[in-house]
């Protein structure tokens, strides 16, 4: 299940989406749901995520 980020609008803003597989971690844009998607390591992911979280 795709879900869009919390940062999104939903009047055609520029969006991510986030669908988490399993091991994996999609990421596509929400103006192009039919379009092309990233695939990225779950564990990847959290230290994407964990790096944004702290630099603020």
């Amino acid at each position: 299940m795709w879900r869009r980020s919390s940062y999104g609008s939903d009047n055609g803003g520029q969006c991510v989406e986030v669908a988490l597989t399993g091991a994996r971690v999609g990421l596509r844009d929400s103006k192009a749901p039919d379009g092309s998607c990233v695939t990225v390591d779950f564990g990847a992911w959290v230290s994407f995520t964990e790096a944004l979280t702290s630099s603020r």
